[in-house]
Order: structure tokens, then sequence, then C-alpha cells
């Protein structure tokens, strides 16, 4: 969940949250897509010479947890293009909101 100001987002009639939630979403994807760019030559420099960190018997590949920050921005960056999708599809759950299935009613 982001945060936001409550006090704020209420005050704007839906579509205009709905604008600023895909503003929102745009900024974590540029975020997430900055992070790629700047993990990707890192990565594979890492990968292709074998770069360690450490000293002695503790000695760890570094391209392992380049790689990881890699794909996980990628995934974060996927995820909120999936969420600026889903809310203009009327698909993307309000936290606000509780589900039938676990207010009792349903």
């Amino acid at each position: 969940s982001m945060l936001r100001t409550s006090i704020f987002a209420d005050a704007v009639p839906p579509v205009a949250r709905r604008i600023l939630r895909t503003l929102a979403a745009l900024l974590g994807i540029a975020f997430f897509i900055g992070l790629v760019l700047s993990t990707w030559q890192p990565f594979f420099d890492a990968y292709r010479i074998g770069e360690y960190e450490g000293e002695g018997a503790l000695r760890v590949p570094t391209w392992p947890v380049r790689g990881l920050v890699l794909v996980m921005s990628v995934f974060g960056a996927v995820a909120y293009l999936m969420m600026i999708v889903l809310d203009w599809q009327g698909r993307l759950v309000d936290e606000n909101e509780v589900p039938a299935s676990l207010s009792g009613n349903g």
C-alpha cells in the first residue's frame, strides 16, 4: 500500500483520486525502471568477472544480490503497471473497503 494523505485524498472526487493514484504509480514505475537501468550493467560485469566481496574465508559473489535487485525491480515496475490497469478497469481493491467475505455480510 502506498502512503497517502487521507484528508487530501478524501476531499477530491473519485476521478481525481484515480488520476492521483495513476501519477503515484507512474512515479513508482519510474523509480523501479531507474533501478533496473542502474543495476543492469553492474550485474553483468560482476557475473562476467566473478566479482567477490569479503576477505579470506568469507568471500561471497556479488552477482546474486545484484541480480536479485534487478529481478525484483522488474517485478516492482510490473506490479505498479498492473495497479494502473486494474484501477482504470475498476478492479483495484480499495484499501479502505472491507471485502464482503471478511465483513461477515457475504
